[in-house]
């Protein structure tokens, strides 16, 4: 399954964000077996490369004071309804609640399907 992975530049929980990609490409790997990730990116931009078929999303130590959260859950929310055959999973609650959420609430967007909560964890 051909997969992005994005993730912020501050880490989490003492993790490098290398050591946050490594830890999702094990549990995600787990959670679609027998399929096979293939990792067709993974780094702190959210253009997302055609033919991607699964993005995790885990962008959400920004500092405040910048609109990047906000740009950035704006444009995986218009890519996701641009592609709606992929799946966006979103790992932070935060994040999902706060940014996507609503940007889908204010593109018109709620009722996108293909983007979800990580409830794995």
């Amino acid at each position: 399954m051909k997969t992005k992975i994005i993730v912020d530049p501050m880490g989490v929980g003492g993790l490098t964000p290398e050591q946050e990609i490594e830890q999702h490409k094990i549990k995600f790997s787990a959670l679609i077996y027998p399929l096979e990730l293939e990792i067709i990116d993974s780094s702190f931009s959210p253009v997302i490369p055609d033919g991607t078929e699964l993005v995790i999303y885990d962008f959400g130590g920004m500092l405040p004071g910048t609109s990047l959260m906000e740009d950035n859950a704006r444009y995986v929310v218009k890519w996701a309804s641009d592609h709606p055959k992929s799946l966006v999973v979103v790992v932070s609650d935060y994040t999902y609640n706060v940014y996507i959420k609503q940007e889908m609430i204010d593109l018109g967007m709620d009722d996108l399907y293909n983007i979800i909560l990580d409830s794995y964890k």
